[in-house]
């Protein structure tokens, strides 16, 4: 079985716009990322793995992957068009800015290649962070208040604090805490949501979706920074039972309101401290691989890159999960060893 895993910033794409959306934190979480899917990947028995590297930065993959350099003039769409045919599966982690992941999706779906993310149908909707929460919202999901902004309109009937994002952002690029209108005054053009701010404790599912059935993960708790921006940090795993219980609950119900798809989706979340889970949110879903991956990875007895595959089969995937608290960063590190994964290439 071959696997093609092609990621956006560290694979070729991220000439397209590379400062636009804070390149430099993204490709260290990009990298890490990557190296850590393809180190799992390369551990199967039987399974080939092949993936695209930008030709500018220093070699990163773990031995037993194939590497396709991408040198100056080499469209990585060609590339993608090419290895996701020659193929048995092709995993995707781009942004879901400008379109980046769709139209990747919608080119591997065009040429014939069988996607182990989520394909286009999913993407149209979870790439559009004011489009989910209204899907969501209609299905009884609960979300954050919140409305479509434009520089110049009133900021409708959202009340203060508030979260204002773009509809298409990526991670946390900015994404900020305004306290008054008047803040609103310092956000530029573009297309924008605007949500109530919600107090409590920042959390994410990831969840292996297959054509039977969807399958949580541990839920873990996000750290983010305190400075308004809600920078993604890292995390920690596994939360306490009863938050882990409501958080994996919550994200199931969320992705069973979404189109069908396969792979491995986040769901970001706000846990309250109601023991009910009345005050819980769902704040958006990630079509596609994330950083949580490779905090959960090292709390994982069983290899997340085969229950992925198992998933996405429609078999029963072997998962469980280590009782001890795992700390990791958003740079790859698991605190407490020497296991750092994307810092090396800033």
């Amino acid at each position: 079985m071959q696997v093609f895993v092609y990621e956006f910033f560290t694979g070729g794409g991220g000439s397209e716009f590379p400062q636009s959306v804070g390149a430099a934190s993204l490709l260290t979480e990009a990298a890490a990322m990557v190296r850590a899917v393809t180190e799992d990947l390369v551990a199967l028995p039987l399974v080939r793995v092949v993936t695209t590297r930008n030709g500018r930065l220093p070699a990163f993959h773990p031995v037993g992957c194939r590497v396709v350099e991408l040198g100056h003039g080499r469209s990585d769409m060609d590339i993608i068009a090419r290895l996701s045919t020659e193929s048995d599966w092709t995993l995707l982690i781009a942004p879901e800015t400008a379109g980046a992941l769709l139209m990747r999706a919608q080119l591997v779906e065009r040429r014939g290649g069988r996607l182990l993310s989520p394909g286009s149908d999913f993407i149209q909707i979870a790439a559009d962070k004011h489009v989910t929460v209204e899907v969501l919202h209609r299905a009884g999901v609960p979300v954050p208040k919140g409305a479509v902004w434009s520089k110049g309109e009133p900021p409708s009937s959202v009340s203060f604090p508030a979260v204002i994002k773009p509809t298409d952002g990526c991670g946390s690029q900015d994404l900020r805490r305004v306290n008054s209108a008047e803040q609103l005054l310092d956000v530029g053009a573009g297309h924008w949501r605007l949500e109530e701010y919600v107090a409590g404790t920042p959390a994410s599912v990831s969840v292996l979706c297959g054509p039977n059935r969807n399958w949580p993960l541990a839920a873990c708790e996000q750290r983010l920074s305190d400075d308004g921006h809600f920078s993604y940090l890292g995390g920690r795993v596994p939360l306490a039972p009863e938050f882990d219980h409501r958080a994996r609950r919550l994200a199931l119900q969320a992705i069973e309101a979404l189109p069908p798809t396969i792979g491995y989706v986040g769901v970001d979340l706000v846990l309250s401290d109601a023991t009910d889970g009345s005050g819980d949110y769902v704040i958006e879903v990630n079509p596609r691989l994330t950083t949580s991956y490779v905090g959960l990875r090292a709390a994982s007895r069983s290899n997340l890159a085969a229950a992925m595959l198992a998933a996405a089969r429609g078999d029963e995937p072997v998962l469980s999960f280590r009782p001890e608290p795992v700390e990791f960063t958003s740079a790859g590190e698991i605190l407490g060893s020497r296991d750092q994964i994307g810092s090396q290439l800033i």
